[in-house]
């Protein structure tokens, strides 16, 4: 299992990609997050890698965008072996990093990412939680979103629609509302679209700054011990909400 490790003295942060992600993917943040001082650990999950990708463009051609989302909502098995995925990468690098055992931990992901990460924050628990491109109503990991009480901040953009363009950005914050979660916050940014939170696509500039400093003041008001998150790129967000 492929994993990417970003060293500094902890707090941990586990980082689970969206499908077709990689360990070296994402590196904008966790860099960003190492510089506060946070160990970051960017898991790659075999069965919905870069490769598990390739294959299943191989096998359907145009389709695959509605096979992954098809598998993303459905597949049980792999959603099951991302969790496990995830916890055994805790296991390991608590017991190679004794630094790094008891020290807080933190889960992030990006859209299957977030979905995982929820369902083992509600699994294990948490210091904090962090979800790009949360997932659309029905997903594997929605009564684990009902249940969560860790701080969370949810990220997404007003061009995040689904991979097949049938679901809008809005989809995703329908969520929002119910969470147990406190505190949570919410930013959505202008003209983000769903691979701008992977470090991909045009003009990133325009984004990539402003969410690493968002996410960083995250980790650091429920790692690093201090109360206050507010957005610093205001012209960057269309939508910031904080309950």
């Amino acid at each position: 299992m492929p994993v990417c490790l970003y060293p500094a003295g902890g707090p941990l942060v586990l980082f689970s990609p969206g499908y077709g992600g990689a360990c070296n993917g994402y590196a904008y943040l966790a860099r960003a997050w190492a510089r506060q001082g946070l160990a970051v650990a960017v898991v790659e999950h075999a069965g919905s890698n870069h490769e598990a990708l390739a294959r299943l463009k191989s096998e359907v051609g145009r389709d695959f965008a509605a096979r992954i989302e098809g598998l993303v909502e459905h597949d049980h098995q792999e959603f099951r072996h991302r969790l496990e995925d995830l916890r055994f990468a805790r296991v390991q690098l608590q017991a190679l990093h004794p630094e790094l055992a008891g020290a807080p931990v933190g889960l992030a992901g990006h859209s299957y990412g977030s979905a995982t990460v929820a369902a083992l924050a509600a699994q294990q628990g948490c210091e904090g939680l962090l979800l790009m491109s949360p997932p659309f109503p029905g997903s594997l990991s929605d009564e684990a979103l009902l249940s969560l009480q860790a701080p969370t901040l949810m990220l997404t953009g007003t061009r995040d629609h689904s991979l097949t363009a049938t679901r809008t950005y809005e989809q995703r914050l329908e969520i929002f509302p119910r969470l147990r979660a406190r505190p949570r916050y919410l930013a959505v940014f202008e003209e983000a679209e769903h691979l701008t939170f992977a470090g991909l696509g045009m003009r990133l500039e325009r984004w990539l700054p402003s969410i690493a400093r968002l996410t960083r003041r995250f980790w650091m008001s429920c790692l690093g011990g201090r109360e206050d998150l507010t957005p610093e790129d205001l012209d960057a967000i269309s939508r910031w909400e904080a309950a």
